[in-house]
């Protein structure tokens, strides 16, 4: 109703948010989402003051259908990283960290290509699925044809996704012996 009401309505609000990021965050209603698009569609690279868009958010919360609305739009926004310097993350990356698997499956179908890309620190979604212990995005991951490009990957520091494994293991399993620790691999 405000949207068609109102000749000019505010879209900026708290922490430089605008509208569509918020709307990007309901993973159970959507409407609101294609109706800002509708009206708005350069709200999509609108950065708010910790630097992501509103795909950040929707892969954040795992708005599989928000993912869906946005990249009909404009497929582009899928390789923007967020402003967190020295932590620049995709929305690929952020839907990993936060065990999104459906936002994974929306962003890998509208831009198959986006699993290259790396985040700030040099790792990629399998580093980041690995490090944040997601178990069912290392899964899905695992059987990914892209897979063998991505496992022996190293980072900024010279870790691979298994190097973080094993060290993530032993942390969880700190007083044992390292061949214990790494038993449930």
């Amino acid at each position: 109703m405000i949207l068609k009401n109102c000749t000019s309505p505010a879209y900026g609000g708290p922490k430089g948010q605008t509208a569509l990021h918020v709307a990007a965050t309901q993973r159970w209603y959507t409407g609101s989402t294609g109706l800002l698009l509708e009206w708005k569609s350069d709200l999509i690279k609108e950065t708010d003051e910790y630097g992501w868009i509103p795909l950040h958010y929707a892969a954040r919360y795992g708005n599989k259908d928000g993912v869906k609305r946005i990249l009909k739009k404009d497929k582009s926004v899928a390789y923007i990283t967020t402003g967190e310097e020295g932590d620049e993350m995709t929305a690929l990356h952020i839907a990993a960290a936060h065990g999104n698997v459906d936002a994974m499956e929306e962003l890998l179908l509208c831009c198959p290509d986006c699993w290259e890309m790396v985040n700030g620190k040099g790792q990629n979604v399998v580093h980041i699925a690995v490090e944040m212990d997601q178990e069912e995005v290392t899964k899905y991951i695992l059987k990914k044809p892209w897979i063998i490009y991505l496992i022996n990957q190293k980072d900024i520091e010279g870790n691979t996704p298994l190097h973080l494994l094993c060290y993530c293991t032993r942390i969880q399993n700190a007083g044992q012996p390292l061949d214990e620790a790494l038993e449930p691999l």
